[in-house]
């Protein structure tokens, strides 16, 4: 085929031109088909995102404000010496220098002697609707205290065990004493197991009178803590 002669001259002098002008449309329909749908969709992914982050980020704050009120009528509600009473009750913290400190006064209070004392953590409790019966000992003339530990209910509460051996008491009233500060201790404590062994035979005094023995106790204390993380 044979193509006239103007239109041969106009492809020669113009075949640049017109090349350019095909890949300038073919890049031009590339983009519009191709390119620009996937760029809009980027935008309106990032767009959706942000809008998501935004709306979470309102969400945490609202939750903040609303925590930040709860905190302010709870110490509006209850006074800062109640507080503190529930906090001695029930620490949040496993706190091994102030629970020894706390055993070590009471045996300071009831007269007696320190022998020993050891702190482990024995566990957690999802409920306790009352304390543990006590086991006595191998030469036991003890009787069992009253429980102290009502209730102590709620997921998370953890317990620590102290195992203590104290010695001084002479009576079974020095027993009793030392329970009695047990029970009224303003920290949760219950007495898991409690053993004695005698001092010995009753031995005379200079005045005349009569000495017996001193005794060694040995108790398992149980306390309580819940974290609050």
């Amino acid at each position: 085929m044979k193509y006239p002669k103007f239109l041969t001259k106009i492809l020669q002098s113009y075949f640049r031109f017109l090349a350019g002008g095909v890949v300038i449309v073919v890049l031009v329909a590339g983009y519009l088909l191709l390119i620009a749908p996937k760029i809009t969709e980027l935008k309106t992914s990032q767009v959706t995102a942000q809008q998501g982050a935004v709306s979470e980020l309102k969400t945490q704050q609202l939750y903040a404000d609303a925590l930040a009120k709860s905190n302010t009528a709870f110490a509006t509600a209850i006074p800062a010496a109640t507080q503190k009473k529930i906090d001695t009750f029930l620490p949040s913290t496993a706190n091994f220098p102030s629970l020894i400190l706390t055993v070590k006064n009471m045996v300071t209070q009831a007269r007696l002697t320190l022998n020993s004392i050891s702190v482990s953590q024995s566990g957690q409790v999802a409920a306790v609707s009352a304390a543990t019966p006590i086991t006595s000992g191998v030469t036991s003339n003890a009787a069992v205290p009253k429980a102290q530990a009502a209730t102590a209910t709620g997921v998370g509460v953890k317990t620590q065990d102290i195992s203590i051996s104290v010695s001084g008491g002479t009576t079974y009233e020095a027993f009793k004493s030392f329970l009695s500060i047990i029970e009224s201790s303003q920290q949760l404590f219950d007495v898991m197991t409690v053993s004695f062994t005698s001092g010995g035979d009753t031995t005379a005094t200079t005045t005349g009178g009569a000495s017996a023995g001193t005794a060694t106790w040995s108790f398992v204390l149980r306390t309580y803590y819940l974290p609050t993380n």
